[in-house]
């Protein structure tokens, strides 16, 4: 393979000394025959994305003056639209009013049953739900206020954005320190595409059609090991960061987690092998660092590579 690309490339050097006196002088005759039209379309094309741009910013203005004037009752949906700043803020504001006014809510009797339950739970499951992982904090509060008991939990099982919520829960965090947490994830940049992964993505899948019996020994290319456009690495290092702050150790175990905090953290994945869940626990796994085991439980299929 390496003694083919040299005589590749020196075919191509001589080629290219041929062909470089014939083409100079067409150069050369070209070059004032083309510039003016290409500076011409340079400036047109600026003037226009100039003219769209200020466009954009007339109709934004626009949108934000109608939504900062809507009343709800009225216009529900532009109210409360996400599409201007306004409306956002509409939207946390009417959630402010509604968390402040159930603080301020007496327990009645009607609410017992439920009180208890949440007392004396022991186990807390905590579903993934990708951007909206911070509607699990205002869940989390709502508990706290029907009188759960986080000393009580001894087992935590969380998956995909819930097992971020759970890794945190389980070494003591508590929703607030969650919810900025959460608030940090650039959820667009963790599954933003990288080069390198799509290489070995790419390789993946066409080295096996095209090239697998002359690149054998092509290592970079045959660790292509599935689809995906995102190594995952952005994640675990957000998390990693988050653990260390609580716990002074960014790549904490599964079964150091169970010993010093007692709690049995446990976190779910897929295994692309059988297609079947796997549980990844202090038991099973108790050398596994928990922003390792986030980062399986979080791999979104054709966004992260398979761990």
């Amino acid at each position: 393979l390496v003694i083919g690309m040299f005589v590749l490339l020196i075919g191509l050097s001589v080629v290219a000394l041929f062909l470089l006196p014939l083409l100079v002088p067409l150069l050369l005759i070209a070059t004032p025959l083309v510039t003016p039209p290409l500076l011409l379309i340079v400036m047109q094309r600026s003037q226009m994305r100039k003219q769209a741009q200020r466009a954009a910013e007339e109709r934004t203005a626009a949108e934000e003056s109608k939504a900062a004037a809507a009343v709800w009752t009225e216009s529900p949906s532009l109210y409360f639209s996400t599409a201007t700043a306004a409306s956002r803020a509409h939207r946390r504001q009417v959630a402010d009013d509604i968390l402040r006014a159930l603080d301020a809510r007496v327990v009645s009797e009607e609410d017992s049953n439920f009180n208890r339950h949440i007392q004396n739970a022991t186990g807390l499951a905590i579903y993934g739900c990708g951007v909206l992982a911070a509607a699990h904090v205002g869940g989390l509060k709502a508990l706290e206020r029907h009188g759960l008991d986080k000393d009580k939990i001894k087992t935590f099982a969380g998956v995909s954005a819930g097992a971020v919520v759970c890794a945190m829960l389980a070494v003591g965090c508590d929703a607030d320190s969650i919810q900025q947490l959460i608030q940090t994830l650039d959820f667009p940049r963790l599954v933003q595409p990288e080069l390198g992964s799509l290489v070995r993505a790419g390789a993946n899948l066409f080295l096996p059609l095209f090239l697998k019996q002359t690149l054998t020994q092509s290592s970079l290319l045959e660790r292509g090991d599935g689809p995906g456009v995102n190594s995952g690495e952005v994640l675990m290092q957000m998390v990693g960061d988050a653990l260390k702050r609580q716990t002074r150790n960014a790549d904490i175990t599964l079964g150091e987690v169970y010993q010093r905090y007692g709690k049995r953290l446990v976190l779910i994945a897929t295994e692309l092998d059988s297609g079947k869940e796997r549980r990844l626990t202090p038991e099973t796994d108790a050398n596994l660092p928990v922003r390792v085991a986030v980062r399986m439980s979080m791999g979104i299929p054709g966004a992260f590579e398979p761990f």
